[in-house]
């Protein structure tokens, strides 16, 4: 091949990828500069190894074999450009804010932003509402569907006094046990909640004589638009804190709501994250040689992760190389820490401690890593919630299982100091509570209903069990009974053919 004029022999029979960089490397083409960079295949999501070839201009490429093309060389800038590519920039609410995608589904919470046109100048006025119908329709579906289970259960549990005719659940106390909880959730006060709305009657639902919610709309209605917040923490778990940097994130059917003095938080360690620094300054930017950049941890799989580092790259390049590529960038963040290459784990905790190494001596023309590995350990929030033990994951503290009263709540603690953090006033609502009680109703080794299913599953084996032996029995009573009688039939006849001969005998004797 030749570049800019000047020829690089390869041969295929024994160079590898980088044999080949480093003959484009060592022909001193000016400006030029080759490297083997780790990329990843869009369709199979395999990692593959891709040789590049970048230049201060575009290097005039002579490939009449093709042999830049099987190499899948990249940044061979084209000939034609008809336009380059740029990233969408916009203003929201007076903020820049810059994308690479036109479709934007992460500035507005719920809202994904599909960008038409440059327009040049603010133009479009957008208006973001509640959609109370599709609440209400939600509500309604709620309460159609307890009214169903209602009428399904009062229905089978009937007896007729004119045919005598039960239906199947008449009389079954745990049904019924399971009915009367779910009316009582749906009836009771969401404890903890404070407010002027704390149950589905003030907000228009209410049961009638025959154990049947009805909705007054215009309550409801008036609800929905006056105070949508309590009618949501009437219908979900809510938790809302006193420290700005503890967030609620979610909880479990074992989590209890609250008192009103909620519960204490207190972080006794804050997470913070994996990050190694060089030793080594960076003072010069002639390393011509390739160097190789291991990265190992859980989030670089087993084998872990390798990065070619461009020949000649400055600080801030061997920074934008590991930052834009696919996996590594993903993971890590690197950056210039008085003039040392710093790179940090972008998620909090233990679990992403990874180590980096180079095939390279640390020095000062290089990434200053050197061929030991560095490594970096990062740590676990850790703390309690109202006084229990908590386990800490990241910046995520979650109630120990067992906990009396936390287990399963999970916060956020991205707090920059360890303390007292306030509390948390923690609240479950009618349908957070019906769905944690259909849970722990159904749950195959200790729910009510399974327990009970696997009792009637048990009743009906053993009365098979008896219907087969008392079918045995009746076989082996009627073989008996019919060897008996064959006995009988045989003794009869036996008599009668005595019988016949008495009675010649007697005519003889006449």
């Amino acid at each position: 091949i030749q570049i800019d004029g000047t020829g690089v022999a390869i041969d295929f029979g024994v160079d590898s990828l980088t044999a080949i960089a480093n003959k484009i490397n060592t022909a001193g083409i000016t400006g030029v500069a080759a490297s083997v960079i780790a990329t990843t295949d869009p369709n199979t999501g395999a990692s593959r190894q891709q040789l590049q070839i970048t230049g201060a201009s575009t290097p005039a490429l002579t490939d009449s074999n093709n042999i830049l093309s099987n190499l899948g060389v990249l940044q061979n800038t084209p000939t034609n450009e008809l336009q380059a590519a740029k990233d969408a920039k916009f203003k929201l609410d007076n903020i820049d804010i810059t994308r690479s995608s036109n479709s934007v589904s992460d500035v507005i919470s719920g809202v994904t932003l599909t960008l038409l046109k440059d327009t040049g100048s603010p133009s479009t006025q957008i208006n973001v509402t509640t959609d109370t119908a599709s609440i209400k329709k939600n509500i309604q579906t709620f309460v159609s569907q307890f009214n169903q289970l209602n009428k399904t259960v009062t229905d089978l549990s009937q007896f007729d006094p004119e045919t005598l005719v039960a239906g199947p659940l008449f009389g079954d106390v745990n049904t019924q046990n399971v009915l009367d909880s779910l009316t009582d959730i749906f009836t009771n006060s969401v404890s903890g909640l404070t407010g002027s709305k704390v149950t589905l009657a003030q907000l228009g639902i209410k049961l009638d004589s025959a154990g049947q919610l009805n909705i007054t709309d215009a309550d409801l209605d008036s609800a929905l638009a006056n105070d949508l917040s309590q009618v949501a923490k009437i219908f979900k778990s809510v938790g809302t804190t006193t420290d700005s940097s503890i967030s609620y994130i979610s909880s479990s059917e074992k989590t209890k709501a609250a008192t009103s003095a909620g519960y204490a938080i207190n972080v006794t360690q804050l997470a913070t994250q994996a990050s190694i620094t060089a030793g080594t300054v960076h003072t010069a930017d002639d390393n011509a040689s390739t160097e190789v950049l291991t990265f190992n941890g859980g989030q670089f799989g087993t084998s872990g992760k390798t990065l070619l580092v461009n020949p000649n790259s400055t600080l801030d390049g061997l920074i934008s190389q590991i930052n834009g590529d696919t996996i590594i960038g993903a993971a890590v963040t690197a950056s210039n820490v008085g003039g040392k290459l710093q790179i940090t784990a972008k998620q909090y905790g233990s679990s992403y401690a990874f180590t980096v190494s180079s095939s390279q001596a640390a020095a000062g023309n290089n990434s200053g890593i050197g061929d030991t590995p560095l490594s970096g350990t990062g740590l676990d929030v850790a703390g309690s919630i109202n006084g229990e033990a908590a386990t800490g994951k990241g910046q995520f503290l979650t109630g120990t299982a067992g906990n009396a009263t936390t287990d399963g709540l999970q916060l956020r603690v991205t707090s920059t100091a360890p303390g007292t953090k306030g509390v948390l006033n923690f609240t479950q609502g009618i349908a957070s509570q019906a769905r944690y009680f259909a849970i722990a109703s159904t749950d195959f080794i200790s729910g009510t209903l399974s327990q009970y299913t696997h009792s009637l599953d048990t009743q009906v084996t053993d009365i098979g069990t008896q219907i087969k032996d008392l079918q045995d029995s009746l076989k082996a009573q009627e073989t008996q009974l019919r060897s008996q009688f064959a006995a009988m039939e045989d003794a009869v006849t036996k008599i009668k053919a005595a019988g016949q001969g008495l009675a010649a005998l007697t005519n003889i004797s006449k």
